[in-house]
């Protein structure tokens, strides 16, 4: 790592005898430069107080320490002491793959909406210049509905409908973008397609018929028909219903129905065919 060179002023016995002389003390550090003194590196790294060599002696991990302080102290025959610093950065190598944070994912996006809505959480140990992911969708992806950035963001190509089809389900790969030989690894995806207003009322059975048989009652007594039910008209709202039975049962997402019936005209009958 580094070499060692003690000197002194003084000759003999009073000076120093060369690296002999020194001690090294490593201690650990954080990622800001503050030295942990709590912390001593007596098995990460060793001194040669023949040569004055400061050499590895274990295995760096960039993601485990990234910094290490030598603390350097020479005394010379006369007791008299020196200290000096010396900064160990270590440089990160690209020896981690990414994974995903969790092996199964659940989001949302509201129906017709195109576009990013959602962010695939991910972590890598290595540095964020080796920290590069390649993010693909390997199944349930016909006709490329949805597309994922090598950032992991999730986003939908064309208008989803929550009537036609409320979930998806995706499994998406992540491989380390700089070196492929790394591995992989796999997170279900589920896409939940949220409900909202955008589908008209429709009627079912098709056109009513009512006939009536009409008589004029006597002495101005009301006619027995009225607030007589004559027919009863049953429409259905796909947005207010998850299962087409009609009823806003609870299902995928179904709004609150509220429907309101008038009429907007018609045809007075004769009574004949």
């Amino acid at each position: 790592v580094f070499t060692v060179d003690v000197s002194d002023g003084d000759s003999g016995a009073a000076g120093v005898q060369g690296p002999q002389s020194a001690s090294v003390a490593v201690y650990a550090g954080d990622h800001t430069g503050n030295a942990t003194a709590s912390v001593l590196a007596s098995n990460t790294f060793a001194y040669d107080a023949a040569t004055g060599r400061v050499s590895v002696a274990g295995v760096l991990q960039w993601h485990v320490q990234a910094r290490y302080w030598a603390e350097i102290t020479a005394e010379d025959g006369a007791g008299v002491t020196t200290t000096a610093v010396r900064e160990i950065a270590v440089e990160d190598t690209n020896d981690h793959a990414p994974q995903f944070s969790d092996t199964q994912l659940s989001f949302h996006i509201a129906e017709n909406y195109v576009g990013a809505f959602a962010t695939i959480p991910f972590s890598d140990l290595d540095a964020p210049e080796n920290s590069k992911a390649r993010f693909t969708i390997v199944a349930n992806n016909a006709n490329n509905i949805f597309t994922v950035s090598d950032e992991g963001v999730l986003a939908a190509t064309v208008p989803l409908d929550h009537e036609y089809d409320s979930q998806y389900f995706l499994i998406v790969s992540i491989e380390d973008a700089l070196d492929a030989a790394l591995g992989s690894s796999l997170v279900f995806v589920y896409v939940n397609v949220d409900n909202v207003q955008d589908e008209a009322p429709i009627f079912v059975g098709g056109t009513a018929r009512v006939s009536l048989n009409l008589t004029e009652t006597p002495d101005g007594q009301a006619d027995p028909l009225l607030f007589t039910v004559l027919a009863r008209f049953r429409a259905v709202d796909p947005d207010h219903d998850s299962d087409g039975d009609g009823v806003a049962d609870g299902g995928d997402s179904p709004l609150a129905p509220s429907l309101r019936f008038g009429f907007v005209g018609g045809v007075e009958g004769t009574g004949s065919d």
